[in-house]
């Protein structure tokens, strides 16, 4: 266009025209690229800087490596005196509480003792000892009274035997007597030796004067006096064997008293074990009923408040026993979906049913191992250890409960929120690595 023309057609303008051409653009208009370029960079940084990972979402199952034991009520009542406390140490067997019964406890577990140590004493036959363990003394059993009266029976017969020795006086008499018997039956051999040989010469004598009377030498009448002393050496000679033969039966009859005095002896202090074995089955059975023992050694946890003089029912659970080398895990199954993704050493967030996470927290476990074979839901089992107690994000410790079910977050990538946004520039830069 030509200069005039352009003066022409400026000078055509209005003042309004010529006002607004002439004022300056406001901030907006002369930032306003600037501000939006600066705001485009800010928000691809903080997606950059969010890290959003990626999350598989499974079913879990408590399980555990030498689990915690329970010690559970085996009868309803009252709880009559609590002697175990919240997460302290307790040794197996240690008792917890007693129930209540109309035996006193301290008395059945001291009677439990005792019945032990008189078992050893049995077994290892110190019975002369049994007077140091005081049985006699107890008389608040409860319904255990009748068994500990037929025990008492019995100790009190093998008391009296060990203290008056009484079957040891006896087979020493028994063995006196035979030993009469024995230097006896040797007098009694000597005897039948003599008077055998005093019979022969008898009969060699009456042999002699057959032949003289036979052949009229000697009066007849002699002869008959000689056959008299025949007869009487022979009846002396069996005298003396019948001496012999008594004597034999009489050392018989001893040995029958000694075998019947050990037999004796033998059924009493088998009786008394029996007794023994018995009452301290019924012990048993009443310390298993009335007091709450610790199952193994560890630390006792109580799963509620207990106090004395507090109802409990049948079954209830009292006490929970930790041992110092119990190891939690989980399982979890994998389906094939997520296989490829799930591997050792990966964190896992677990959510129990039991606990809602916004009141108790997470409990942070890690992936050990994942099976190589498939399962039959057509899932793999990856195997989760989990740290001591249970204890969750928030500090709070769970109660243990073999099969507890929870939902498993398994954080198989930690990712960038802009990775997320742009997948295509996720896989861009990874084909761009390799």
């Amino acid at each position: 266009m030509p200069p005039e023309t352009q003066t022409y057609l400026i000078e055509l303008r209005s003042d309004e025209v010529q006002e607004v051409l002439s004022r300056q653009p406001p901030w907006l208009l002369r930032w306003g690229g600037a501000f939006g370029l600066t705001a485009t960079c800010f928000i691809f940084l903080c997606t950059w800087l969010i890290h959003y990972p990626d999350v598989v979402m499974a079913g879990f199952t408590l399980t555990s490596v030498n689990a915690p034991k329970v010690a559970v009520a085996h009868t309803e009542g009252r709880i009559v005196k609590l002697l175990g406390q919240d997460s302290k140490a307790v040794l197996a067997g240690a008792p917890l509480a007693y129930l209540e019964s109309t035996g006193d406890h301290e008395e059945v577990l001291s009677l439990s003792r005792a019945l032990q140590t008189a078992w050893r004493f049995a077994q290892e036959n110190r019975y002369a000892e049994l007077e140091k363990l005081s049985l006699h003394k107890f008389h608040h059993l409860g319904e255990m009274q009748n068994d500990y009266q037929n025990f008492l029976q019995k100790y009190t017969q093998v008391k009296f035997n060990t203290l008056t020795k009484y079957y040891g006086k006896q087979k020493e008499i028994i063995d006196g007597q035979l030993l009469d018997l024995r230097e006896l039956e040797t007098n009694l051999r000597h005897q039948e030796t003599l008077q055998k040989a005093e019979l022969s010469i008898a009969q060699q004598q009456f042999q002699a004067q057959k032949i003289l009377a036979q052949q009229k030498v000697i009066p007849w009448l002699e002869f008959e006096r000689e056959k008299s002393k025949l007869l009487e050496r022979q009846l002396v000679y069996s005298q003396v064997a019948s001496g012999i033969i008594l004597n034999t039966s009489a050392q018989r009859l001893k040995n029958k008293e000694t075998l019947e005095l050990d037999k004796a002896l033998a059924e009493q202090l088998d009786n008394f074990q029996q007794a023994i074995n018995t009452l301290q089955s019924a012990a048993d059975a009443w310390v298993a009923r009335y007091v709450v023992r610790a199952p193994i050694a560890g630390v006792a946890y109580m799963p509620r408040p207990l106090q004395e003089n507090q109802q409990i029912v049948l079954n209830q659970e009292l006490f929970y026993i930790a041992p110092a080398n119990t190891r939690y895990t989980g399982e979890i199954n994998i389906t094939q979906h997520h296989v490829g993704t799930v591997r050792p050493g990966q964190t896992v967030l677990i959510k129990f049913s039991g606990y809602p996470y916004q009141e108790y927290g997470l409990v942070k476990g890690q992936i050990n191992s994942v099976a190589e074979i498939l399962l039959k839901n057509n899932a793999f089992l990856a195997r989760v250890d989990l740290p001591a107690h249970l204890v969750t994000t928030q500090g709070r410790s769970l109660q243990y409960k073999n099969g507890m079910t929870a939902t498993a977050e398994i954080i198989t990538r930690d990712n960038r929120l802009l990775y997320k946004i742009l997948p295509p520039l996720k896989s861009l830069l990874d084909f761009t690595e390799l």
